[in-house]
């Protein structure tokens, strides 16, 4: 890349050019004593010193720039260069090159007189150049107000450097960053002041960089000194005895701020209550006053004259509030201190007289937008009016967030509830027919279905005092709910009666539903005419025989169902579905250009038969049939320039219908590209056309949208894919959440930096990148597959080796393009490596990486079968009793000991997997609570009924150090490796949305200030009393930077999901874009000291937070995250977190290849908390990389499982059709957990028995609750019903009846892949017998079986085949295509080839 900008050290030595005993102090000028005239120019000799380098220098040159004037340019081979140069200041450029290739470089200021002179520098090489941006921040408890005194102008940084010269640049606000151009690397030692118009400064910081590359550093300047005097009543004309209140904003920040005043330049006094201005009439009364505080410089004094009215003059009204913008309706009011005079104003900017309004009570100033110029005057009686006094208002309403629709938008049926919420107090309005909602829109008040079809809905919150919310748009296809059952459909113009029964005497259906003879009468049809329906329900099912029926009582007219399902009957012509009803179909996208290849989806509705074709045939005739929603994917086979002709047809046995798209492959790609330049980090954007689609929205993100990709050099990206092509409207925009509409128009890539387009970079070229997808992993299967990427402006080759060779200079290197694959697998061992080296350059600069691949041995581990072992570590064993009370924690049995640490540890936790526990259950991954640091104290429990720790896991107070009652980082590892070498998973619950509230104990320990006298005596009950919560010392805490807080000094926590304080807990700013010191309790006196945090630069919250957990991943090897409350952190943070964890890993597995664990191939796992979350696909998974949700139905669905073998097929049947038909997504089933109330067992065994049954048979992942497999009961719980599910593990009942089922159930699970991820097939009602099946992975369980139970596998397995029941560990041979296993006491057959 051409380097944009630089600065350098110089040693400066002007001297006369015949100088010849020595020279003049550095940077100074001196004309030479023997010169007999002054020459018209300056005459300069540039003496060019600089370090060997291993480059030919070919050629140095000197650069002069000027304003207004072009550069002048004078080239050397030799270090000696000489130019005749006008007078006046320049910048000096001077350049070393090898070739064109510039490698060392100075830049210096020179003001050059007139004469003779020579110039002495040393040049340094460009890699040792680096650019500094600095992001400075004000206090942001200094407050004023422009044209005041002590409002800031401008802000001044000087930078110092040991040997060389001061560098200075200067803004004119904090929004504003400041930039130095590639300065010498080093220690820098930097100033920098806050001014007024006048020079005064009122912050200073001084901070130290040590700069060794590209640096972006955030500072906020303290206040240095007290902010102005404030006074309630200008200079002017005043009443006698008119009273002045004095003030300063300082006092903001707490502590003692005290104003002195003088009268008259007489002495100064300290200010207590309002002045009484007072004198003869003309005379002129002078009020001076400034402020003082510890440790601030006192403020500036400010002067106010005011003249007492004669007898014949009116002093100045007063009115408040001050001039400002408000962000709610304010109320106006206008007072004298003479209370007999008439004060008339005006609202319209017009100078009021005696004829204007009267004011009579306060204005009121209301409504979004409103702008007001209030102006008055006074007029007391018997004198002339008052000079005019004027205010200036404005009103902007905060903006409603958008309301949030649930489930999100897909597939679902038709007996699906979707609920909408929104901020508290607002009201919801929404459509559902693709119309915008208004005021007077559907009113949203409980959760509601849709109709079957494709459908939208949309809606928009209102709320007095606020602007309405941007519209939340989710697009949903509505499908029949399943229906065991069979209904029947008739057309009629009055109400039909209906008599029904199977045929070849088989069951009289209406007798045994309780009707008699005609029957009842039928059902309208919502939404249709003419049509009725009678629903025979599913538990008459099977249905084996044809349905003859009656209708009307008219014994002579008999119809049949042939075979026996739901049907529409219309004039004697039986239908599959409503032949009123249009058949439709479609194409999603339409006709259109695509550049590599195109996913489209088939749609169609009310038709019995649907078909399609690529080749341009009739479908009716050639066609392949299609479902609605079904995908096909093209572009694949074709060329560029190729056309594909889809035609789709379809009937419902009544009307046909055809429709006809082209697609046409193009050599470009059709997305849009918005590239921006932005000198803070991971700027967000937000994207909408012009009246037209929000298409930010429709790619699944939230406001302010999701931040902008990296390509390095400040320049950031957002790909619009070409799936949202055509773009025939001008695209509109918003950066950072804040900034100004910006448009881009015609709307198709673009850069865009400070407020200009461009079709091309401004900045370029970019030098080389390379990099490879995935980079480098172990891998099971015979090939991965590698995509390659190189970028940069004009690169003039890119190659890669396989062979760990040079690919710069090896004869083996191939040439690759951006996005090529490679395959890398073939022909490898177990245990063999691939060294993949890539290198690329566009003739000036080069790139280069490398990265390793493994083969190795195939897992039959998948996270689609997960077994998670979900465990609150402390209630669990205790392995470890000398840590059981760290922190001075202690117990509290007058409370039941219900939230205190109770012991367990991880030396429990590795005592249990020594013992096999985790692996006689088929456990194959375990969860344990976050053991990071949390709390040291305890906060009040509900309704202050117990003292509550943090045992749970969810208070951190650093995620840097282990919790001490969780045992030491020696028992972590030794904990992971030894769950590794029994070939199971540990993940971490995790929390990125809050930290731990502020315990008592914690405050005091780490001497945050806020904690009121006699506070070492706090107990339950009384707990608040002694904390300040109104102290502006609660800075000291994380401060807010870190957390938003209802608390002084912190950003006050918002209404959505995102802003809100959760229970409380301090909000960390994850969707922040600044750049962030450490937590302030971490660095302070007296703070956190044996904190392992470290600064690092350009570090956001989001990033910290991300590096700090990931560590453990790097550190330790931790597979996977429970993520808490992910609904209240952005999307986009938790792909940045699953991208880091995934690549953390990769560098524990390569950086320990000996470990257990480190030949495994499975991705780093994530799971998210979304309170409500069902068994669907929704954006956690596409938007956040969440490879599974927790289930919250599962619960509720089990208990009708259990109950019925019927039930229990349609669970497992609508679990596997819809988690296992994608890969792309899952969910993770529990029975209990910690935060839904009781855990499932009632003292009831056999019905914990049952419920292991199912539990171990569901498909998808699901997750054992610690003491499930024991039948573990509820403890003591005051008044939060969740401490009862937390109980202590009841190790009493390990190796009861209930456990001895669950380890063989959870055993079998293990053993097979098929369970969780496989196809789900029954094969017999009773006893109830299914098939799952996944590749080569295939069983066949029997439930309910009794005594010797034959089964039928054929076509499963051959004849000869020896297979076994796994629960009883018989074994049997396959017969006649049956085989016969006599069933254990519960009546479990688990059929696999041994």
């Amino acid at each position: 890349m051409k380097k944009l900008n630089f600065l350098n050290i110089f040693i400066l030595i002007f001297v006369s050019f015949l100088f010849i005993a020595g020279c003049s102090n550095p940077g100074v000028i001196s004309t030479s004593s023997n010169n007999n005239s002054t020459p018209k120019n300056c005459i300069l000799t540039i003496n060019i010193d600089h370090p060997s380098v291993t480059d030919t220098i070919t050629e140095y040159s000197a650069i002069f720039e000027k304003n207004g004037i072009d550069p002048v340019i004078v080239s050397s081979t030799t270090k000696i260069i000489k130019k005749e140069i006008s007078s006046g200041e320049w910048t000096l450029i001077i350049e070393a090159k090898a070739n064109t290739k510039v490698i060392l470089k100075s830049k210096t200021n020179l003001n050059l007189p007139k004469g003779k002179y020579t110039f002495y520098t040393s040049l340094i090489p460009v890699e040792n150049l680096f650019n500094l941006t600095l992001n400075l921040r004000k206090d942001q408890n200094y407050v004023n107000l422009p044209s005041e005194p002590g409002y800031i102008t401008k802000i001044t940084v000087t930078g110092k450097k040991s040997g060389s010269s001061d560098i200075v640049n200067e803004i004119n606000n904090f929004d504003t960053p400041i930039i130095f151009n590639e300065i010498e690397k080093g220690q820098w030692q930097f100033i920098a002041e806050a001014k007024d118009s006048n020079n005064i400064v009122y912050l200073k910081k001084e901070f130290n960089i040590n700069l060794t590359e590209n640096t972006i550093w955030t500072e906020e300047l303290p206040q240095v000194k007290v902010t102005p005097v404030k006074f309630s009543i200008d200079s002017g004309i005043v009443d006698n005895n008119t009273q002045v209140s004095l003030s300063c904003s300082t006092s903001s920040l707490g502590g003692n701020v005290t104003i002195y005043y003088s009268l008259n330049n007489g002495t100064y006094v300290a200010y207590s209550t309002p002045i009484t201005i007072s004198g003869s009439a003309n005379s002129n009364i002078t009020l001076k006053a400034y402020a003082t505080k510890n440790s601030l410089l006192d403020s500036i004094t400010i002067t106010k004259t005011y003249t007492i009215a004669d007898q014949n003059t009116t002093g100045q009204p007063v009115i408040t509030p001050d001039s400002g913008t408000y962000t709610s309706d304010i109320q106006v009011t206008i007072t004298h201190s003479d209370s007999s005079a008439d004060i008339f104003y005006t609202l319209d900017g017009s100078t009021p007289t005696v004829s204007s309004p009267k004011y009579t009570g306060p204005i009121n100033i209301t409504g979004d937008g409103t702008t007001m110029v209030v102006k008055a005057i006074a007029k007391s009686p018997s004198k002339t009016v008052s000079s005019v006094v004027t205010k200036n208002y404005t009103i902007s309403y905060p903006q409603l967030a958008m309301p949030q629709i649930s489930p999100a938008g897909g597939t679902y049926q038709a007996n699906e509830l979707f609920t909408i919420t929104a901020e508290i107090g607002s009201e919801i309005r929404y459509t559902i027919d693709g119309t915008e909602p208004t005021t007077s829109s559907n009113l949203y008040s409980t959760p509601f279905t849709l109709p079957v079809g494709n459908r939208q809905i949309k809606a928009k919150a209102f709320k007095n005092g606020y602007k309405p919310s941007n519209v939340k748009t989710e697009n949903y296809i509505i499908q029949e709910a399943p229906f065991g059952g069979i209904r029947i459909y008739y057309y009629s113009t009055s109400t039909p009666k209906i008599w029904v029964w199977e045929d070849n005497d088989g069951r009289a259906i209406s007798q045994l539903m309780g009707y008699t003879w005609p029957g009842p009468d039928m059902n309208v049809v919502s939404g249709t005419s003419n049509w009725w329906v009678f629903e025979i329900p599913e538990s008459y099912a099977p249905f084996t025989k044809a349905l003859k029926m009656h209708f009307n009582g008219n014994s002579t007219i008999l119809y049949t169902r042939d075979p026996p399902q739901t049907g529409w009957l219309k004039n004697d012509v039986w239908y599959n579905s409503n032949p009123d009803t249009d058949v439709t179909v479609s194409a999603n996208p339409t006709s259109r250009s695509f550049s590599d290849t195109l996913t489209i989806t088939l749609n169609v509705s009310n038709a019995t038969s649907s078909k399609y074709t690529l080749d341009g045939s009739d479908p009716k005739t050639s066609g392949t049939s299609f479902t609605n929603g079904q995908q096909i994917t093209i572009g694949s086979d074709m060329t560029e320039g190729q056309t594909k002709t889809l035609k789709l047809w379809a009937t419902n046995g009544t009307n046909e219908v055809s429709e006809t798209y082209t697609y046409t492959k193009s050599s470009t790609s059709l997305g849009v590209t918005i590239y921006y330049y932005s000198t803070t980090a991971n700027p967000t954007i937000w994207v909408w056309e012009d009246n037209g689609r929000v298409i930010s929205q429709l790619m699944g993100y939230t406001w302010p949208g999701p931040a902008m990709a990296s390509i390095g050099y400040n320049w950031y990206k957002f790909e619009i894919p070409e799936s949202f092509a055509p773009f025939t409207k001008a695209l509109k925009m918003k950066f950072k959440g804040s900034d100004p509409e910006y448009t881009r128009n015609p709307p198709e890539t673009g850069w865009f930096k400070n407020g200009t387009w461009t079709n091309t970079c401004p900045d370029g070229p970019f030098p080389p990148s390379v990099s490879a997808n995935p980079p480098g992993k172990n891998f099971s299967s015979n090939e991965i597959i590698v995509t390659l990427n190189v970028s940069g402006d004009n690169i003039t080759a890119s190659k890669y080796t396989l062979d760990g060779t040079d690919p710069k200079t090896s004869p083996t290197a191939t040439s690759y393009t951006n996005g090529q694959t490679i395959a890398i697998g073939s022909g490898m061992n177990i245990n063999d490596t691939k060294t993949l080296k890539l290198w690329a350059t566009n003739g000036t600069d080069e790139a280069n990486q490398t990265y390793t691949f493994k083969k190795v041995e195939k897992s039959n581990f998948s996270w689609d079968n997960a077994t998670v072992y979900f465990v609150i570590t402390d209630r669990f064993l205790d392995g470890d009793s000398s840590n059981n009370n760290f922190y001075g924690r202690q117990s509290d049995p007058e409370h039941q000991n219900i939230g205190t640490f109770h012991g367990g540890d991880l030396k429990g936790l590795t005592q249990k997997l020594n013992s096999n526990y985790f692996t006689d259950l088929g456990i194959n991954a375990i969860w344990i609570t976050a053991p990071y640091e949390q709390i040291h104290g305890w906060v009040e429990g509900a309704n202050s009924s117990f003292k509550h720790y943090a045992y749970h896991g969810y208070y951190v107070l650093d995620y840097t150090k282990i919790d001490a009652n969780m045992g030491t980082l020696s028992d972590l590892e030794t904990f992971i490796d030894t769950a590794h070498s029994k070939g199971i998973r540990v993940v971490f619950d995790i929390v990125m949305n809050h930290a731990g509230y502020a315990s008592i104990k914690d405050l005091s320990e780490f001497n945050i200030g806020v904690l009121k006298s006699g506070w070492e005596n706090y107990s339950l009950g009384n707990y608040h009393t002694y904390i300040d919560y109104d102290s502006t010392n609660w800075v000291n805490w994380w401060g807010p930077q870190w957390v938003r807080a209802g608390l002084p000094g912190y950003t006050q926590p918002g209404g959505d999901d995102y802003t809100r304080c959760l229970a409380y807990l301090p909000d960390f700013k994850t969707e922040s874009t600044d750049y962030v010191n450490l937590p302030v309790f971490y660095t302070k006196s007296g703070g956190k000291s044996d904190t392992n945090a470290t600064y690092i630069p350009n570090f956001t919250v989001r990033k910290y937070i991300t590096k700090w957990l990931t560590d453990w991943v790097r550190n330790y090897g931790v597979d996977g995250f429970r993520v808490d409350t992910a609904k209240h952190v952005e999307m986009d943070a938790w792909v940045y977190l699953k991208n880091e964890a995934r690549q953390a890993l990769i560098d524990w597995r390569n950086a320990n290849p000996s470990k257990p664990g480190a030949k495994w191939t499975d991705d780093f796992w994530t799971v998210a908390e979304v309170w409500g979350h069902g068994v669907n696909q929704s954006n956690y998974h596409t938007s956040g990389a969440f490879d599974s949700v927790i289930n919250f139905s599962y619960k509720g669905s089990i208990e009708g499982a259990m109950g019925s073998t019927s039930s229990m097929d349609n669970l497992f049947s609508n679990y596997a059709n819809s988690i296992n038909s994608s890969s792309s997504w899952n969910v993770l089933s529990y029975i209990s957990s910690h935060d839904t109330g009781s855990v499932f067992y009632n003292g009831d065994d056999n019905r914990q028995i049952r419920a292991g049954t199912v539990f171990f048979l569901t498909p998808g992942g699901i997750q054992v609750f610690y003491g499930d497999e024991l039948g573990r009961e509820n403890g003591p719980c005051g008044a939060d019903p969740d401490q009862g599910s937390r109980s202590s593990m009841n190790w009493t009942k390990e190796n009861n009846a209930i456990h001895q089922h669950w380890k063989i159930m959870g055993q079998f699970r293990n053993r097979h892949i098929a369970i969780g991820a496989g196809s789900h097939t029954k094969l017999k009602d009773s006893p109830y017998t299914f098939k799952r099946e996944k590749d080569d992975d295939k069983v066949v369980v029997v439930i309910d079986a009794s005594g010797p139970t034959t089964v039928n596998v054929s076509g499963i397995w051959d004849n000869g085949t020896v297979l076994r029941d796994f629960y009883t560990g018989n074994t049997a041979t396959v017969s006649g295509g049956n085989v016969t296993f006599t069933a254990g006491s519960k009546g479990v057959i688990l059929i696999e080839k041994p």
